[in-house]
């Protein structure tokens, strides 16, 4: 499509709405999806190595990031807000430090990329909602439902299809736009917070996933040694020697 506007204004849609909606799957599973996504089988001879070189890249930034993971002190309790917190950013300087994209840059670079190549606005969102899914981002809240209810509005009003060159057109979407944000709480200026919000939420599906190995590996060690008995507190222990 066309027409920068159309790109700010679809864009950061979908970026506010995969912040509120939040992906279901670990981060760290999530950064393996984003590292290795993008590497094409079957590419030109021409293109071949480019592209490899790229994977290889890739992965090598990968094993860095989970060789400065293994230095960083992991929390198996959630519902610790300090210790969560200190986590994330852990995490964070970790993957800066390789120049690896956030959740959101990578789902900014995408829904950009998606956008230059959709031929209208029902194409980007029918491709923004493949990403969310390749993402592990779940629509809880009904917002994808809501935002081709608001295009077909759009287009029943205007008799055709929507492009992002479209004044008029572009501009009753961003009415729309205007109403599903106020419906599901989104304000303007607060996509950065919700972005760091999603990023402390991701932290916290990290540390669940932990807690749940450390704990199935310590019942299956307590049944065949014949302590079922005993308490073990997952506070006092070092999570990766049960990873």
């Amino acid at each position: 499509m066309a027409a920068r506007s159309s790109s700010r204004l679809l864009v950061h849609a979908g970026r506010a709405l995969t912040a509120r909606l939040s992906p279901a799957a670990p981060a760290s599973a999530l950064l393996a999806e984003n590292l290795s996504r993008g590497f094409a089988t079957g590419a030109p001879a021409a293109e071949e190595d480019v592209v490899k070189a790229a994977f290889i890249k890739q992965q090598a930034s990968f094993r860095s990031y989970l060789e400065g993971l293994k230095k960083v002190p992991i929390p198996l309790d959630a519902l610790d807000d300090k210790a969560t917190k200190t986590y994330a950013a852990a995490v964070k300087n970790i993957r800066e430090s390789l120049g690896i994209p956030s959740f959101s840059e990578k789902l900014t670079n995408l829904l950009e990329s998606a956008e230059e190549d959709s031929r209208d606005v029902r194409s980007f969102l029918e491709e923004s909602r493949i990403i969310r899914r390749q993402l592990g981002v779940e629509d809880k809240l009904g917002a994808e439902k809501l935002m081709f209810a608001a295009l077909d509005s759009v287009e029943k009003k205007l008799g055709k299809a929507l492009v992002g060159d479209d004044v008029k057109g572009m501009a009753l979407l961003q009415e729309e736009v205007n109403a599903i944000n106020k419906k599901l709480g989104l304000k303007d200026g607060e996509l950065e917070a919700l972005e760091q919000q999603l990023e402390t939420s991701m932290a916290k599906t990290d540390i669940a996933a932990f807690a749940s190995e450390a704990t199935e590996k310590i019942g299956t060690y307590k049944k065949r040694d014949g302590l079922e008995g005993v308490e073990v507190d997952l506070k006092a222990l070092d999570p990766k020697a049960y990873m």
